[in-house]
Order: structure tokens, then sequence, then C-alpha cells
């Protein structure tokens, strides 16, 4: 992978086909082994990374939120909190962009708010609970929730589905430019959204979506398409499984399928396309108690943490 990583891009500080990818990679490699030298590795890419921000995007997946993020976990497991607390504080100036509803900004997880949010509740899952106040994280949520309500009052959805978002015009489902995405991420307990919003906004909105499955078991990429041809974490099932926890159709479609039809993806060695992230899902294979889908699923809350939180 580092052989086949020296033709990369090097602008591409991403975490979906970048470099924050690969050092996220290095860092899930130091939680397997305990080897100082991946966390080193880690450092290494995080310093490139920093260097280069273009502070165009603000998620986590595709923008600067996600190489501040990982930098901030990176430093402060090395105890370099200085360095740490820069970045989250550099990460914290983006919140204004973020709630303001006139930065005509997407909701959805890969260039959206969606995106940024998971930036915050990684840091709250990987330092400490109180990494971000709950109070920045309050106003993104209640931006996503106000701009769901809005646009499923402009669609005369409100009552089959309070929230609902759309995406270059298409009102998508997976993972990646959808409600299951957003709605996954609203659902984190470390986010506290209130149980109100979560009974009478999220619920019924996710039993709408829930009724559009096929009969595969797939689901469709947007609401308005009617064809059962997509099944990859950005659209389909398996993003939408995040949501739903039935994931049973489509991991016999896996088995059944091969590789007919797959193609060389267009960065072979990055997190999302390529090489790193085979290498960590067998990194989880070895410990999958403790498994998780990157850059996506959080982690468990850190013990000392929640011991000193519940003390």
């Amino acid at each position: 992978m580092e052989e086949g990583l020296k033709t990369a891009d090097p602008h591409d500080c991403s975490a979906y086909t970048g470099w924050t990818g690969i050092a996220l990679l290095y860092l899930q490699l130091y939680r397997v082994t305990k080897k100082q030298s991946h966390l080193q590795r880690s450092l290494d890419y995080v310093k490139r990374i920093l260097r280069n921000l273009n502070g165009r995007r603000v998620t986590f997946l595709c923008g600067d939120a996600g190489p501040l993020a990982v930098g901030a976990v990176v430093y402060h497991m090395l105890k370099n909190e200085t360095e740490s607390k820069e970045c989250v504080a550099r990460l914290l100036q983006l919140q204004r962009t973020v709630v303001s509803m006139d930065a005509e900004l997407p909701d959805e997880l890969l260039y959206g708010r969606a995106g940024y949010l998971y930036a915050l509740l990684y840091l709250n899952t990987e330092i400490a609970s109180d990494t971000v106040p709950q109070s920045i994280i309050k106003e993104v949520i209640d931006a996503i929730i106000e701009s769901g309500k809005n646009f499923s009052k402009e669609e005369r959805k409100t009552e089959r589905c309070p929230l609902l978002y759309q995406w270059h015009r298409k009102q998508y489902v997976g993972a990646a430019h959808g409600v299951a995405g957003i709605y996954y991420m609203l659902m984190q307990p470390i986010a506290n959204v209130d149980q109100e919003t979560l009974t009478e906004l999220v619920k019924p909105s996710i039993d709408y979506v829930r009724h559009k499955k096929f009969r595969s078991g797939n689901y469709p990429s947007s609401l308005s398409n009617e064809t059962d041809r997509l099944v990859h974490w950005c659209h389909g099932a398996p993003g939408v499984i995040h949501m739903l926890m039935q994931a049973y159709k489509f991991a016999e479609w896996c088995l059944e399928y091969g590789a007919h039809g797959c193609r060389i993806p267009d960065r072979p060695y990055s997190l999302f396309e390529g090489m790193a992230g085979a290498i960590h899902f067998l990194s989880d294979i070895s410990v999958p108690e403790t498994s998780r889908f990157p850059a996506f699923e959080l982690g468990p809350q850190r013990r000392e943490d929640k011991m000193e939180h519940d003390s």
C-alpha cells in the first residue's frame, strides 16, 4: 500500500479518498497492535495534511473537519495537548458556517452538516465527552432539524416524513448523501438529541423510508427512483443498514455476487475505495468486538472518561 501511495494525489487530504483516511488506518492499526510505530506513522500523515487544508468544505469525510479531528485525537494520544487543542479550536471555527441557514450548505454526510456533526461526536468519543461543548453540538443538531422540517413542509410531507432532506435537488436515501446517514447521526446517544425530537420527528421519518424497501431487501438511491440497482454504502442497503440493522439479505447477495462487473477504483489505495479499507477491515476481524465502520460509526465512550462523568 505504501508503495502504491507514492503515486496518489498529493493534494487529496480527505478521509474518503485521501491522506486523512490513511492516517485513520494507522490509528486503527495502533489500537489493534499497540505498536507505537503505527501511531507515529499516523502523526506523519497528520502533519502533512494540516499544512495543506484548503477550507473549501467542512465535513469529516471530505472537508477540513476530518483532518482537524483526526489530528486532535492523534496529538492527544501522544500527550501533546497544546497541538490537540489547537486542532479542536480550528475545527470549532467552522461551526458558524455550518449553522448558518444562509450558507446553502446541505445536511448530508459527505459534504453537509451531518458530516460536521460526526467530527464533533468523534472528538467527544475519542478524547473526552466535554471536548466539544454540548451547546455547540446542539446548535448543529438544531440546524439539521430545522432544515429537515422546512424542506418537508415545502414538499408537503410533514405528516408522513417530518424530516426530509435533499442533495442536488434529489431526495437521496443512502448513508453518504441521503437521509439514512443524517438520521443515523441524530440517533447517536452521545449527540443527546431530546426524546421528543427522536419520537415525533426522527422515528416517523425512518418509518417512511423503511417502507420504500424493494422486495429484494435493497433500498432506492433516492425516494423518486424505482430502480433496484445500486447496492453499496453510498446508495442502497449497505448504508441504510446502519439505520435499520437489517443486513441479512444484503449479506446473502454479497456471497452470491462474486467479482463480475466490478471495476478498479479510482483511488485504489484509499480508505473508502481501496487497499487501506481492506486492511482496516482485516484489522477489525482480529478484534471483532471493537470493530466499527471507519469515519461513520462511533466507538464506545472511553471508560475512564465515562467514570469521571458518572462520578
